[in-house]
């Protein structure tokens, strides 16, 4: 991945992040789209679906390459963490 130094950062558009209120998750190209959909564990879960619907719109294809590989998120444990689906 290309590195994006202090400078640039600061020179790119609020548009250009997947958060834009914290300027977090840059996404002004397609390979710092993908490093941020690795980095999703890092942040809090209403974070991670604004990151998810940001880089589904501007890179529509990368979101739906994901679908078939990411697991079901559809029930709650007894401690209220989100666990996958179970099998059937």
């Amino acid at each position: 991945m290309s590195t994006l130094t202090e400078a640039q950062r600061r020179t790119l558009p609020a548009s250009a992040f997947a958060l834009p209120d914290k300027r977090a998750y840059p996404i002004h190209d397609e390979e710092h789209a993908r490093y941020a959909l690795q980095e999703l564990s890092n942040a809090s879960m209403r974070d991670q679906a604004t990151i998810r619907n940001a880089i589904r719109r501007r890179y529509p294809q990368l979101i739906d390459a994901r679908k078939a590989t990411a697991p079901k998120i559809t029930r709650r444990t007894a401690a209220g963490q989100f666990a996958p689906a179970k099998k059937k």
